[in-house]
Parts: C-alpha cells; sequence; structure tokens
C-alpha cells in the first residue's frame, strides 16, 4: 500500500530509474525535487534529485541503512528510518541533510518502519513491532508522547494522514486478508 502511494505521486524516467540499483522516490511537489533511497554507494541512504535526473544530492552516509524517507508537509525536514543505531528507528533531518536526530526511542520493538507526517508537521505516525504485531503509533517530533493507536492480535500497517489531519487511513488484517481501514488520530473511531 505504501508504494502504491508513492508510486501515484512519483514521474517516471526510465533512464533514471535504470540507474539505480535499488530505489524508493517521493515527489516534493513544492520544492521540484525527488526524494528517494539508493544503494548505489553500498547501502541504503537518501539522496535528492531534480525531476530531470540531474543534481544528484546524497543526504545521509552512514553505515546504517538509511530507508523510508518523507517531506515534512512545508519540504523544511526529512523523516526516515534507520538502523545506525542497532535497531530501525524513525529519525528527521534538515532538508539539506543537516541536524539529524532520532525520533522514536528503544521499546523493545525489533520492527520501526512508515514514517507519515500530520499535515500540521507537528506528528509522526510509524508502525512498530508490539508484542509480535506490527501496530500504529503516533509521536512528537521531539520524541515525547508516543502513543500506540492500534491494539489486536494482527498487523496494522502503513499509516497515512488524510489532508486535513482528521483521519488515518491504513491496512491491518484481522480476518488474515489485509483490508484499508481509517480511524481517528487518538486511535478512536476504527472503521
Amino acid at each position: 500500500m505504501k508504494h502504491s502511494r508513492l508510486l501515484s505521486s512519483v514521474r517516471f524516467y526510465p533512464i533514471i530509474s535504470s540507474f539505480f540499483i535499488f530505489s524508493a522516490s517521493v515527489y516534493a511537489q513544492d520544492e521540484n525535487k525527488i526524494l528517494f533511497t539508493s544503494d548505489q554507494d553500498g547501502n541504503r541512504e537518501i539522496y535528492t534529485m531534480n525531476p530531470d535526473g540531474s543534481d544528484i544530492l546524497r543526504l545521509t552516509a552512514d553505515e546504517g541503512e538509511d530507508t523510508e524517507p518523507t517531506w515534512s508537509p512545508d519540504h523544511s525536514q526529512i523523516a526516515f528510518t534507520s538502523n545506525r543505531t542497532g535497531n530501525f528507528a524513525v529519525y528527521i533531518m534538515n532538508a539539506d541533510g543537516t541536524q539529524v536526530k532520532q525520533v522514536t526511542r528503544e521499546n523493545g520493538s525489533s520492527y520501526v518502519s512508515s514514517p507519515s507526517w500530520s499535515p500540521d508537521g507537528g506528528r509522526i505516525a510509524y508502525v512498530a513491532n508490539a508484542n509480535g504485531t506490527i501496530q500504529i503509533h503516533t509521536i512528537a517530533l521531539d520524541g515525547t508522547d508516543d502513543q500506540q493507536l492500534t491494539q489486536g492480535q494482527f498487523d496494522s500497517v502503513d499509516p497515512a494522514w488524510s489532508p486535513n489531519g482528521k483521519w488515518i487511513a491504513f491496512a491491518a488484517n484481522p480476518n488474515g486478508n489485509y483490508e484499508v481501514y481509517i480511524m481517528v488520530p487518538n486511535g478512536t473511531g476504527a472503521q
């Protein structure tokens, strides 16, 4: 689901896509830059480039895997996941790659993924492994007020905020097949 959401906003250029061994990209319409992950330099790092493939700029340079970049609503920051300290966690950095800071903390989760900015830029939704299942959380940018929104003996994945911030869409598999749900950002009203 996350990839289909990303792919719907990406402009494809056949020459560019064949250049990267691994890449996932997000097109930033306001900034006219494509934000993507590539392992072209040995491991997954985060880059930007112009839509025509020019001006490729590497933003991260860490021995860990830096993946799943996503622009903040005002395009001044980037949220991403990385295992630079061992387990994957959510990080944020400035749009130029400076001032990297870890947002989520070690909480026993072996899996953290899918960062998604709230429309006001104040919170990030993400998923984490909680007691053997993957559940959706939100967290403030300073790493405080981490809230687990979903519960259950099944996985809930790929959170995405509605443009007005009143809902979070996600996929869950309570009956064995993934289906799309929505809920209020405090975790109530799932349907």
